[in-house]
């Protein structure tokens, strides 16, 4: 077979499929092959260019359809790609997401151990600096707490002195009566300022107290208001406020503080 009776209208195809020279022509199955344009998968036979009726005319229609099938392809294939890439990504961040959770938890209990730690030894140390401060300001203020002490004492009692005179007074002189073995012709010395609450107190005592027979009240200016002193042939009871107060100074002076009390 040979082209030249055949009639190819090669003006009718596109300028980039023009038909190849007879030399570039194949056989397969005892016919002839004519290569259109630079794909080699767009074959034409001879036979097919003869004018059958089962010919393709590749034109530009042709080659649309075909770019259409192939962007189609390409589509249905980038589509697949993509969604198995998210897939994968998707399963990807669940995984480290998972284990960035473990891990997370895991470095969040050891930081928060520790902590605790930390803590523990900054508290310890702060408590321990505390104590030592506390020790050397009680031990610098540790006279000005026993002279302190007998100030509040000597305020105390004073105070008592002046709102509830007549009682001290008459506990003083009951304390005084019982310490007594031998309760005739009793001196009663007091202030010059208590000489009427004593005697007010001694005519009140009288019946409670029948062996007293002979008593006086002695003014003595000596003696402290508030105070009684008792005198007997044998005797002698010192009830004095002075003498009192004085016990409470020797007790304050001996004592011992120690951060202990407080």
């Amino acid at each position: 077979m040979s082209l030249s009776n055949q009639n190819i209208n090669t003006e009718a195809m596109p300028l980039n499929q023009a038909a190849v020279p007879i030399n570039q022509t194949s056989k397969t199955h005892g016919s002839s092959t004519v290569f259109m344009g630079p794909n080699p998968l767009l074959e034409v036979s001879l036979k097919n260019l003869s004018g059958s009726s089962n010919a393709k005319i590749w034109d530009e229609k042709t080659e649309k359809e075909y770019l259409e099938r192939i962007k189609k392809q390409a589509i249905a294939k980038a589509t697949e790609i993509i969604r198995d890439a998210k897939a994968e990504s998707e399963q990807l961040y669940k995984d480290a997401k998972e284990k960035g959770y473990t891990d997370g938890l895991s470095e969040a209990k050891n930081e928060l151990e520790e902590f605790r730690k930390e803590l523990g030894a900054n508290v310890g140390s702060v408590i321990e600096a505390i104590q030592g401060q506390s020790s050397k300001i009680f031990d610098k203020y540790r006279e000005d707490l026993v002279i302190l002490t007998k100030q509040a004492v000597e305020k105390i009692l004073a105070y008592e002195l002046s709102e509830e005179k007549k009682l001290v007074l008459e506990k003083l002189f009951r304390e005084a009566m019982l310490k007594l073995d031998n309760r005739n012709n009793v001196i009663i010395k007091v202030n010059p300022d208590d000489e009427f609450i004593i005697n007010d107190i001694i005519s009140s005592a009288s019946l409670k107290y029948p062996d007293l027979k002979i008593w006086r009240v002695q003014a003595d200016s000596n003696i402290q208001s508030g105070g009684i002193l008792l005198e007997t042939q044998d005797s002698l009871i010192d009830n004095r406020i002075e003498s009192r107060t004085q016990i409470v100074k020797e007790v304050l002076d001996s004592l011992n503080l120690n951060e202990n009390i407080l």
